[in-house]
């Protein structure tokens, strides 16, 4: 990793030290537990960004459907999730590059109750649509450190569930000037406010460092996904996500706006 990738990765732990240090201790220890899940949506994003090209800035619209399942389980300290989709992206003026993606999530490591230290991998296969030719293919490879609190936001009300999590690794890419190294932190907040309702709050910062690419490429993206909830009962949940990103990069094409508004309907059960 270069020495920015270093420094980014400086300021992310120095972070969650701070975040740590306002923690509520009332996170109970993790319970054994064996999760599945499932869950349908609909994208529908705008972006001024070509992701998979080296070309000029060009809005566009993109849109598809995504299902996802998986199962999570928890065994004394051991915690493990693995999860498999497909994904359809459709572009509204840049057809040609409509594309099919399959995807696999794994994760496995130490569950100490408020903390998790996890390494996981990332499976992204790109294709054209029909699952023809293939075009890319991403696999992260990362180390994350999870903590897990709770926090009294709204006065009166319950807790907040909060997960902040740090990460670190490879993205090894087929063709391999998308290979990357990078640093990320996440805060995941979800505030429960009765009835079944709750609203999510999401930000996100990113650093990447490009080994590869065929003009010299650093960049940051900061993002933040908001998603008010709905919980039907029986695992059932519907959320709306809107999900605002702004990319930063030494290149002028890459630096741009995303936006996005994501449906998603979630089934989880316990076996």
């Amino acid at each position: 990793m270069g020495m920015r990738s270093w420094r980014a990765a400086v300021v992310v732990v120095a972070v969650s030290v701070c975040a740590d240090a306002l923690a509520d201790e009332r996170t109970p220890p993790a319970a054994d537990a064996t999760i599945f899940e499932t869950s349908v949506r609909y994208r529908f994003a705008w972006t001024e960004i070509a992701f998979r090209r080296d070309v000029p800035k060009g809005w566009d619209e993109i849109s598809g459907p995504e299902a996802r399942i998986g199962v999570r389980v928890v065994s004394g300290m051991f915690e493990g999730k693995l999860e498999v989709g497909v994904i359809s992206e459709h572009f509204d003026t840049f057809s040609a590059v409509d594309a099919d993606v399959f995807r696999g999530d794994a994760q496995l490591g130490l569950n100490l109750g408020a903390w998790s230290a996890l390494a996981e991998w990332k499976g992204r296969d790109v294709f054209e649509p029909g699952f023809g030719e293939f075009i890319t293919g991403l696999n992260t490879y990362d180390l994350r450190v999870r903590r897990r609190l709770t926090l009294d936001l709204v006065d009166g009300g319950p807790a907040a569930l909060v997960q902040a999590s740090v990460a670190g690794g490879w993205i090894a890419a087929s063709p391999h000037f998308h290979a990357r190294n990078f640093g990320e932190i996440e805060v995941e907040a979800v505030q429960p406010f009765g009835g079944g309702f709750a609203l999510m709050v999401a930000p996100k910062f990113v650093y990447e460092d490009f080994d590869d690419y065929p003009r010299d490429r650093d960049d940051a993206v900061m993002s933040v996904r908001i998603a008010p909830m709905y919980n039907f009962g029986d695992g059932l949940t519907f959320s709306l996500e809107g999900q605002a990103v702004v990319a930063f990069s030494t290149l002028s094409n890459k630096t741009g706006e995303t936006w996005a508004v994501t449906p998603i309907l979630r089934y989880q059960h316990a076996l």
